[in-house]
């Protein structure tokens, strides 16, 4: 049950707040605090009761699946396709891991942090191993070499699909077993996965 509410939170609709709200109780949100949100005004609280929110309120509707710049990311990565892998490059001659997701996002108008260690610190946690159905097209994936070193990043092409420079080239894996272009170590080495668009 805990995966599936980890899921929908991270699938289904939410609200933004744009200003501190004061609830009964005490109850306090945050500027910038998200919730689920669950149709017609009312959203669900962290304690797991629902709110009806005043028309006042200064809130936005997100939908992270209907997010333009989600297949905008794709279309671009896309693009780098069979591009060499250069350490430390970041151009159309060749990229490393980080370099190829800073570049793909730069193309869209997103600035992140160069090196992966960095980039790992960016954005909002979403997923663990095991809670891969969270993910959604443009997610960052990092991955680890052991003693919990974050060595290697790439953006989640959906269909249980990463798209990253690794090897020789930037291609397509899959991590889903079973699956045509299946690579174990990829699970193995999963650590977490983060999301940069909302």
């Amino acid at each position: 049950i805990y995966t599936l509410n980890w899921d929908k939170y991270h699938q289904g609709p939410f609200v933004k707040f744009q200003q501190n709200l004061l609830l009964p109780d005490s109850v306090e949100i945050s500027i910038g605090t998200r919730l689920p949100y669950l149709g017609d005004g009312i959203v669900r609280l962290a304690s797991g009761e629902s709110l009806k929110l005043d028309p006042s309120v200064d809130y936005r509707i997100y939908s992270p699946r209907n997010n333009y710049l989600r297949k905008q990311i794709i279309l671009s990565a896309e693009k780098y396709l069979g591009l060499p892998y250069v350490w430390a490059g970041k151009s159309g001659d060749g990229a490393d891991c980080s370099g190829f997701v800073q570049s793909v996002y730069a193309l869209n108008g997103i600035y992140l942090p160069r090196d992966t260690d960095e980039l790992s610190l960016v954005g909002q946690f979403i997923a663990l191993p095991g809670w891969y159905s969270a993910l959604q097209p443009g997610d960052l994936l990092f991955f680890t070499a052991g003693k919990r070193l974050i060595t290697h990043v790439g953006i989640y092409y959906g269909g249980g699909k990463v798209i990253h420079a690794h090897g020789k080239k930037v291609h397509i894996d899959s991590i889903l077993p079973g699956t045509p272009g299946f690579k174990r170590h990829l699970i193995q080495s999963f650590a977490f996965a983060k999301r940069i668009i909302d």
